[in-house]
């Protein structure tokens, strides 16, 4: 959202004192009065009533800005909430993978040495054997295409 619009504008503080908005920020908003500068945090100023801007639309944008933030924050909540609750069952899923891989690892060495690395391309292959195919030679190809014009057997 772009602050900057806010600034220039009047507000009146819950105290009945009227200034000017010299700077708006996301962070922080400082209001100039008769009296002197002050600076409020936005959020807070604007949720408990504190501060309200003079012109309406001023006010409506904000508050509009205020319930995206919160929409947001709900959102991440949520979401967090949501990777915290999976956390546990992931890590114990990851803990069985793992025990399972070291005691393949175990038997295999123990059949083929202390040296043997068991491949991971080998679990690959395992898990994927069917959408691996094999690649047929030229022969093999036209012979599938055209099985009675075979010549080369």
């Amino acid at each position: 959202m772009n602050y900057s619009e806010f600034n220039g504008q009047r507000i009146i503080n819950k105290n009945g004192e009227s200034g000017e908005v010299v700077f708006f920020s996301e962070d922080h908003i400082t209001v100039r009065y008769p009296a002197g500068e002050k600076t409020y945090n936005p959020e807070v100023a604007m949720k408990n009533g504190f501060l309200l801007f003079a012109d309406e639309k001023y006010q409506h944008l904000y508050n509009e800005e205020l319930e995206n933030k919160e929409a947001l924050k709900k959102n991440r909540e949520e979401i967090m909430r949501k990777i915290d609750a999976d956390r546990p069952t992931k890590i114990k899923r990851v803990n069985k993978l793992n025990e399972q891989y070291e005691q393949k690892i175990r038997i295999l060495r123990g059949l083929f040495g202390s040296d043997f690395v068991y491949p991971p391309y080998v679990e690959f292959l395992k898990k994927y054997k069917e959408l691996i195919t094999k690649k047929l030679d030229i022969f093999h190809c036209y012979y599938l295409f055209h099985p009675y014009e075979y010549k080369y057997r």
